[in-house]
C-alpha cells in the first residue's frame, strides 16, 4: 500500500468516526424519546420536564419526575380521606443520563453507546437515605445500545438495613434488604424484551412479627402485540420464591397464625394464536403451612382462553385509562361500580367472541385427604348482538366441572360455624343425612373418606353426576 492510499484510509477514518457517533447518538436520542412516550402511560408518575443535550461523542440527559400525590391518595383510601402526609420534596426525583456514542463508546467496547443513569435527590431526600446507604447510589443502571436500535440495560441496588420506630407497644423495628440485580434485553422500541432479575432476601421484623422473603427470582420474555398499544404485551412471566414467612404482628387481628410458604412459583403464560390470546395463571407451593398444619402441595390455576386479542388490547387500554385518572380512582373508593361502567362496552365485546374460563385446578392438601376442584365455562355460539340479552347469555352458557373433596373436612367446616358444642353436633348429624340422601340419589360419590361429583350447564339445564338436577329440591333435604 502506498503512502498515499494510506493517507485516504486514515483521512477517511478520521472523517467516518464521528459521522457515525453522531449518526449513533441521534439513534440513542430517539430512543430516549420513544421510552419517555411510554412512561407517559404510567399513572402514577409524571414526566414534568426533560433536557437532552447531544453533542457529536456523547450527550447527556436529565428528566424530572414527580409521583403523583393524587393517583396515591385515590390508591389508598378515596378522596375524603386524610390528605397523605408526604413532603413534596419526596415525591420529586430526577434521572441524570451520560451517554458515550458508539462504535467504541469510552473506548472499550464496540456498541452503538453507553449510558449511565442514575436518581438525584433533594438535599432532604438524600440525607435521609445517606444515613441508610452511605455515599451508594439507590439505584444504578447502565445501558448498552446495539447497533440495531435494542439494547441490554443493567440495574442494581445495594443490601442496606435500616431501623424502624418501635410499634404501639415499644417494640423494636427492622427493615433489612439484600440488594436487587436486574437485566433487561431489548429489541428497537421495546418491541420486545426479556427480563431477569434477582432479590436474595426482604425482611421486615417488628417485635415478634416477621414479615420475610427469601429467594426471590423473576423472568420474562414479552413482546408487544400491536404497534399502537404500546403497554399490551404477549409472552411469558415467571416468578419463584424459596420461601415466604409471615409471623403474627402486635395486634394484628386478621392473622392470628405464622404462615409458611416453600417453593413458592408464579407464573403467566400469555401465547398468541392468530387473532386470539390464551392467559394461564399458575400459582402453586411445595409447601403452604399454617400454623401447624400443612396445607402443601397447594395450587391454584386459573385460564382465559380464546380471547380475541384486538378486543383484549382495547380494554385493556381503557383499564389504563381509568387506573390513570385520579378522580376516578377517588370516586370508585366510595362506589366501585363507577369503575365498570367504562369498561362495560369492551367487556361485553370480549364476550362476544366466546372466551373460555378456567379454573383448571384448585388443590391442597388438608388431614383428611386431598382436595381439588376444576370448572370451565364459555358460551356457545354468543353473538356480540346477543350479550345485551341475558336470557339469551343463559341459554348458551356451557359450564362444567368436578371436584373432590375429604367428607370429614366439610363437616368440620359446618361444624365451625356452630356457637356450641350442641350446635356442632346438631349440623354435623344434619350434614351426614344430607351426604347419604345425596348418594342415594347417584348425585354424590363417597369413596374412601372422599366426596366426589360432576356438574355440568347447558342449553339452561343443570345436570349433577350425569343426571338432571333442580336446586330448588334441595330445600326439602
Amino acid at each position: 500500500m502506498s503512502k498515499k492510499t494510506g493517507l485516504v484510509i486514515v483521512a477517511a477514518a478520521v472523517i467516518a468516526y464521528p459521522a457515525s457517533s453522531w449518526w449513533l447518538g441521534k439513534m440513542i436520542e430517539s430512543a430516549h424519546e420513544e421510552q419517555y412516550r411510554q412512561v407517559a402511560n404510567l399513572p402514577y408518575l409524571n414526566v414534568t420536564s426533560r433536557d437532552y443535550q447531544r453533542g457529536i461523542y456523547s450527550a447527556t440527559e436529565t428528566v424530572n419526575l414527580e409521583i403523583s400525590r393524587e393517583w396515591l391518595q385515590a390508591m389508598s383510601s378515596g378522596s375524603e380521606a386524610e390528605p397523605i402526609d408526604i413532603p413534596g420534596e419526596a415525591l420529586k426525583l430526577t434521572v441524570k443520563t451520560d451517554i458515550a456514542h458508539g462504535p467504541l463508546p469510552h473506548f472499550s467496547k464496540v456498541a452503538a453507546g453507553v449510558a449511565d443513569s442514575r436518581l438525584i435527590f433533594s438535599e432532604q431526600v438524600r440525607a435521609e437515605i445517606a444515613k441508610v446507604l452511605g455515599d451508594k447510589e439507590l439505584i444504578e443502571i447502565q445501558t448498552t445500545y446495539g447497533f440495531g436500535g435494542g439494547g441490554i440495560a443493567r440495574l442494581a441496588s445495594p443490601p442496606f438495613t435500616v431501623e424502624l420506630p418501635p410499634d404501639a407497644v415499644g417494640a423494636a423495628g427492622q427493615l433489612s434488604w439484600a440488594g436487587l440485580s436486574a437485566s433487561v434485553d431489548f429489541a428497537r422500541g421495546m418491541d420486545a424484551y426479556t427480563l431477569t432479575a434477582d432479590m436474595p432476601n426482604l425482611e421486615v421484623r417488628q417485635g415478634e412479627g416477621l414479615l420475610k422473603f427469601s429467594g426471590m427470582r423473576l423472568s420474562a420474555d414479552q413482546k408487544r402485540l400491536f404497534n399502537d398499544q404500546p403497554m399490551f404485551y404477549v409472552g411469558t412471566m415467571k416468578m419463584n420464591i424459596d420461601s415466604v414467612a409471615v409471623a403474627p404482628f402486635e395486634n394484628d387481628d386478621a392473622q392470628t397464625q405464622p404462615v409458611l410458604f416453600e417453593r413458592m412459583s408464579y407464573d403467566v403464560a400469555i401465547p398468541a394464536r392468530g387473532e386470539f390470546i390464551d392467559v394461564v395463571m399458575k400459582l402453586g407451593a411445595d409447601t403452604l403451612k399454617v400454623g401447624d398444619q400443612n396445607f402443601g402441595p397447594a395450587h391454584y390455576d386459573i385460564s382465559l382462553r380464546n380471547v380475541h386479542a384486538r378486543t383484549a388490547a382495547t380494554l385493556h387500554a381503557k383499564m389504563m385509562e381509568i387506573y390513570s385518572n385520579a378522580s376516578i380512582q377517588a370516586a370508585a373508593a366510595e362506589d366501585p361500580s363507577v369503575l365498570f361502567e367504562p369498561l362495560a362496552e369492551p367487556a361485553l365485546a370480549l364476550l362476544g367472541h366466546n372466551p373460555e374460563l378456567g379454573l383448571d385446578r384448585l388443590s391442597f392438601s388438608t388431614p383428611h385427604g386431598n382436595a381439588q376442584i376444576a370448572a370451565r365455562a364459555r358460551f356457545d355460539g354468543l353473538t356480540p348482538e346477543e350479550t345485551n340479552n341475558p336470557f339469551a347469555m343463559i341459554q348458551k352458557l356451557d359450564a362444567s366441572g368436578e371436584l373432590s373433596l375429604p367428607e370429614k373436612l366439610l363437616a368440620q367446616i359446618q361444624a365451625n360455624e356452630a356457637e356450641s358444642e350442641e350446635d356442632a353436633q346438631m349440623m354435623t348429624e344434619m350434614f351426614a343425612q344430607q351426604v347419604e340422601a345425596l348418594a342415594a340419589q347417584g348425585y354424590l360419590k363417597r369413596e374412601a373418606g372422599i366426596l366426589s361429583t360432576r356438574f355440568a350447564f347447558k342449553g339452561g339445564a343443570l345436570t349433577v353426576n350425569g343426571l338432571p338436577f333442580d336446586p330448588s329440591d334441595m330445600g326439602g333435604q
